[in-house]
């Protein structure tokens, strides 16, 4: 192979390694959004599921504020059913009572996953059973005919198991809203430390990225370029070597030829075939050649 045709590929092979620089400058800038874009992923699910459970506790204060506001309205009804003893009294206890139970279980699946809460719903049964003890006497006693007077007396320890329930489930609720502070806060100082650590990411770690980015490219660009200078010289310098060696060949009169023995290609140049007496169109072959040769000279 002559240095001319040596040229191309030696070029081939450093714009290969220019690609390949290029690729490699482009991998920090790309690793960094790609990271940057996980923890923004990561900040948007977390403020997500943050907000799934503010909107949790909120569901759980409003189904205890709806048992409290039961509650009361049981007590209401009942008192109003024994001092008066009209039916419709009678019946809106039996409704509100009815669903007092079922609010409290309500609660008790929303907060399943917080110990502390269900235990303080357990610790609101025995309050709830003295409760209906309490009723169900009453209403017996009642329906016995009993007077305003003597139900009046037993209404005090109404009363009394009324606050314990009510201030048993306004400390429920306290929890809850605690848990509510802390979530929202939690949530506010993380989407403050993300968007500030974004901020600072902007506006230092971006263009300084971009700096070192562009600083190594255009190092990479010089080197190539410099490269290919060099080339450029050694292209002219073999191509007046090849010029000086055809004269040379010319001014002695000798003609060129290669063999490639592993493949068994044989190549003669035209003033080769000329000394040997072949057509210049003559297919070169290891045979051809032997024949071309004098019988003297072929061993």
């Amino acid at each position: 192979m002559s240095g001319s045709e040596h040229i191309p590929r030696e070029r081939h092979r450093l714009e290969g390694e220019f690609r390949s620089e290029l690729r490699w400058s482009m991998f920090w800038p790309v690793l960094t959004l790609l990271v940057a874009a996980g923890l923004l992923v990561g900040l948007v699910l977390y403020v997500r599921d943050a907000s799934w459970w503010v909107d949790h506790t909120d569901r759980v204060i409003g189904r205890a504020t709806l048992v409290d506001r039961l509650v009361t309205d049981r007590q209401a009804r009942l008192r109003g059913y024994l001092l008066t003893g009209t039916p419709s009294s009678l019946s809106a206890y039996v409704e509100a009572d009815g669903h007092v139970l079922p609010g409290i279980e309500d609660l008790r699946q929303l907060v399943n996953d917080n110990s502390s809460q269900v235990e303080h719903l357990e610790a609101l049964q025995p309050t709830l059973v003295r409760w209906h003890e309490y009723a169900r006497e009453q209403l017996a006693r009642r329906s016995e005919g009993a007077t305003p007077n003597d139900v009046a007396f037993h209404l005090v320890d109404g009363d009394a198991i009324q606050a314990d329930i009510q201030s048993r489930l306004r400390e429920f609720v306290a929890v809850e809203e605690a848990l509510r502070r802390t979530r929202v806060t939690r949530a506010d100082a993380v989407t403050r430390a993300a968007l500030g650590l974004g901020a600072v990411f902007a506006l230092l770690a971006g263009p300084a990225l971009a700096i070192t980015t562009g600083r190594r490219m255009r190092r990479t660009r010089e080197r190539y370029q410099a490269a290919l200078e060099t080339q450029e010289g050694t292209a002219l310098s073999l191509q007046a070597s090849d010029e000086m060696l055809r004269l040379a060949k010319d001014a002695a009169d000798m003609g060129a030829w290669h063999w490639d023995i592993a493949s068994g290609e044989l190549v003669w140049s035209e003033r080769c075939k000329e000394l040997f007496g072949l057509r210049p169109e003559t297919e070169m072959s290891y045979e051809v050649f032997l024949a071309a040769i004098h019988p003297d000279d072929r061993a």
